[in-house]
């Protein structure tokens, strides 16, 4: 038998309780990973609900339906803990498991799902909810879409470097706040000539069709023209290559953006 037929025999589940091993189905990992995920989720949510004058974007607060939140709160942390349990029974190392059973309970603990409101206010807080709500929306709609009608069949929802792909979403989302300032600045710089009266009057005397086609080709030439520069220029390559350096794509792979280039380019 060659060392890698080996090696895979070893890594699959051995098909008892409690000997799950590797990554396959029924070892006990992607249930694992699902409870950390889902326990994670319950347990953000909570803490935004305790703390959102830190944890929340101001601009949002006002827009959550607060019955909706509640409940997604709930089924997060009974599937985490659920998940938990399960990949526990079937895994050898219980490390996710007991992760997600860890997350979901602490959540339950706090408050759960009838966590009450902290005291509002303040300008400046750490995106956690914006983080949370897409990185919720965007898996719940192109991790399916992706199995249903998928470019590589083979490709699994967990490929490899799916974490530091999961890090960079983490971190633009979470400095939302930074993110937005930066990205105006460019704005602010450059394009303070375009915010004199009579030309805004004369934009604004146009159709609306005229002016949403001007604005689509004025962004989206500049867009082209910036992603040339990052491609061409040598300096901006390095900053730009980071993007470029996943070597397995999905949903999640866009996300891997050095912090100059999101500020250059949505600047």
């Amino acid at each position: 038998m060659s060392e890698a037929a080996s090696g895979q025999k070893r890594s699959a589940p051995s098909g008892r309780l409690g000997r799950g091993t590797g990554h396959g189905f029924g070892s006990g990992w992607i249930s694992g990973i699902l409870a950390v995920t889902c326990g994670a989720l319950g347990y953000g949510g909570v803490l935004c609900l305790l703390f959102p004058s830190w944890l929340t974007t101001p601009s949002a607060r006002a827009l959550y339906p607060l019955d909706l939140v509640r409940f997604l709160i709930y089924v997060m942390l009974v599937v985490g803990f659920g998940l938990g349990a399960l990949s526990v029974v079937l895994r050898r190392r219980r490390v996710l498991g007991f992760t997600g059973i860890a997350l979901a309970t602490a959540g339950t603990l706090l408050g759960g799902s009838t966590a009450e409101v902290g005291t509002l206010g303040g300008t400046t807080a750490v995106g956690l909810d914006w983080f949370l709500l897409n990185l919720f929306v965007l898996a719940l709609l192109f991790v399916p879409l992706e199995r249903v009608i998928p470019r590589l069949r083979e490709q699994p929802i967990f490929r490899r470097g799916w974490t530091t792909d999961l890090m960079h979403f983490a971190m633009s989302h979470l400095l939302v706040q930074v993110t937005v300032v930066l990205t105006m600045l460019p704005a602010a710089l450059f394009f303070r000539w375009a915010t004199h009266p009579w030309l805004q009057d004369a934009v604004a005397a146009q159709p609306l069709a005229l002016q949403f086609l001007e604005i689509v080709l004025v962004a989206d030439l500049t867009q082209y023209w910036v992603h040339r520069a990052f491609h061409r220029v040598p300096w901006l390559w390095r900053l730009h290559a980071v993007h470029h350096s996943s070597e397995t794509l999905d949903w999640l792979a866009g996300s891997r953006l050095h912090l100059v280039d999101i500020v250059v380019t949505r600047g």
